[in-house]
């Protein structure tokens, strides 16, 4: 995955700025509106398939009060369909113990279960085209900006690989909410396919931030030009897992690895 052109400060996703106040103390800067990834992570008794996770350490002890990401919502089932309409903006957030490399399952670890976040805000930062959907288009959807504070705080403890989980909490399946990718981690993400015993390793970084103070102003950027196109990458099960978004015009000669079963970015 390439990395995005320039990392503006360590408190942004891409095209961002940012209250100098904000307190970041770990970031990985979203690729978006270069080429990226976007993995669903949406709660299963919404019909959704898949929930996903990213890792990070702390180079020092610190509590995170609040945090930033990025995804988008998209309908498979055609263009008629997108971009959606948000099925919900609750969110919650877990942070799983690492284990074997791999987020420790089922239970988040203390505080035990699910942070619930609160005061999120949101805000459209551009557009892509996405796909192809059930029908082999490419539909609109755009790319949002998520900020928000943590229920109750976490504590983590330098130098400790922990794993964190975003999941949106819809009543309803489609639209997915996917978590799109970022730079500055170790290249790799994890899903877990509920029923699934153990998550499994999907490429690239997740966009986020952690901040040791509440939430700041949310994070606006401006939308590109030329929007990027998408590309959904066949998995296992009938549900958008894996997507993978490309510049216009790299479609075609990209279009023999749709048989794989998981998603890269390309440039």
């Amino acid at each position: 995955m390439r990395p995005i052109r320039s990392l503006l400060t360590a408190a942004l996703l891409a095209l961002l700025t940012a209250d100098a106040n904000a307190g970041v103390i770990y970031n990985q800067s979203s690729d978006y509106p270069n080429s990226y990834s976007a993995l669903t992570s949406q709660n299963q008794a919404s019909g959704a398939n898949y929930q996903t996770f990213d890792n990070f350490s702390l180079t020092s002890t610190d509590t995170i009060r609040s945090i930033t990401w990025q995804g988008i919502y998209w309908d498979p089932r055609g263009q008629a369909f997108n971009p959606p309409t948000p099925n919900t903006t609750s969110f919650k957030i877990g942070f799983f113990a690492n284990q074997n490399n791999l987020p420790s399952l089922p239970n988040p670890i203390t505080p035990p279960g699910a942070i619930t976040l609160i005061n999120v805000n949101s805000a459209i930062v551009g557009t892509s085209k996405f796909g192809p959907d059930n029908f082999g288009s490419f539909d609109n959807v755009n790319v949002i900006n998520f900020s928000a504070d943590l229920s109750s705080t976490f504590t983590a403890n330098a130098n400790t690989t922990y794993w964190l989980s975003i999941v949106s909490f819809a009543s309803s399946y489609p639209p997915a909410f996917l978590w799109t990718s970022g730079t500055g981690g170790d290249g790799k993400s994890a899903q877990l396919n509920y029923g699934a015993p153990n998550a499994i390793y999907r490429p690239g970084d997740r966009a986020f931030s952690l901040s040791d103070t509440s939430q700041s102003t949310l994070l606006r950027g401006t939308p590109p030009t030329s929007p990027p196109t998408g590309l959904e990458e066949d998995i296992p099960v009938p549900e958008p897992g894996t997507m993978m978004l490309l510049a216009t015009g790299l479609v075609s000669t990209l279009s023999a690895k749709l048989c794989r079963r998981r998603g890269r970015a390309a440039s």
